[in-house]
């Protein structure tokens, strides 16, 4: 291409004037009056489209700015709320573990009172029923005494079967008047339920308290296995 051809300028579009046709005045007139008619209702359409334009932009960027807005307040008092609800949380948390403490040993208070009046119920229950039980099966005390027996040392001889007096008369009442080979005798300072086992090398008591003592542990051991549970 030749070295002589011009680049367009940039810039702001101007309105081209074609060049004059007319040789006489009227004529020359005429043209400048609607060439001035064009130069008018051009710029009048370029600044209408520059300020609709503008308008146009100014909305669109209004709209845009107030759904970013929108959006950037929801996050914020999302967070907003986020910090709130932690920090009333982390105020409240020493208060919800005390009340849990509390209510805690509450529970445990409460269970240790039930178990108690459980034990109580269970020993009034014990010490009448045994004592009945006497009466009604005296022959019953002959399991305490071999069971006494059976905690001497071998060979088991010359030995005395002590008991308490009201328990041998119905023992006696009832045709027992030894136990194995040995004689069943009387002894006013034992209780109902008591017995002592006598030989020449040891002595051996077993008493009806031993028997309500050793069921109350068995209760209080069962009692304690189901709360911990």
């Amino acid at each position: 291409m030749s070295g002589n051809n011009k680049r367009p300028l940039q810039g702001t579009p101007r309105p081209y004037h074609f060049p004059p046709l007319f040789s006489n005045q009227e004529q020359a007139a005429e043209y400048a009056a609607a060439q001035q008619q064009f130069d008018s209702g051009y710029e009048a359409g370029h600044n209408q489209g520059q300020q609709e334009g503008f308008a146009q932009g100014k909305e669109e960027g209004l709209a845009a700015g107030k759904q970013e807005g929108l959006e950037q307040g929801m996050a914020q008092g999302r967070q907003a709320g986020e910090r709130l609800g932690r920090q009333q949380y982390e105020q409240m948390l020493p208060a919800l573990k005390n009340l849990s403490t509390q209510l805690q040993q509450t529970l445990e208070q409460h269970l240790q009172e039930q178990k108690e009046l459980l034990l109580q119920l269970v020993l009034q229950v014990t010490q009448r029923v045994f004592p009945a039980e006497l009466a009604l099966q005296p022959q019953q005390i002959l399991r305490l005494v071999e069971e006494s027996c059976a905690t001497l040392p071998d060979p088991r001889r010359d030995v005395r079967i002590y008991l308490n007096a009201q328990d041998r008369q119905r023992l006696l009442a009832l045709g027992f008047t030894t136990h194995g080979d040995w004689p069943l005798l009387e002894d006013k300072n034992l209780k109902s339920g008591d017995c002592r086992i006598e030989t020449s090398s040891s002595v051996v008591e077993a008493s009806l308290q031993e028997r309500v003592d050793e069921c109350m542990t068995a209760v209080a051991e069962k009692l304690d296995g189901t709360h911990d549970h």
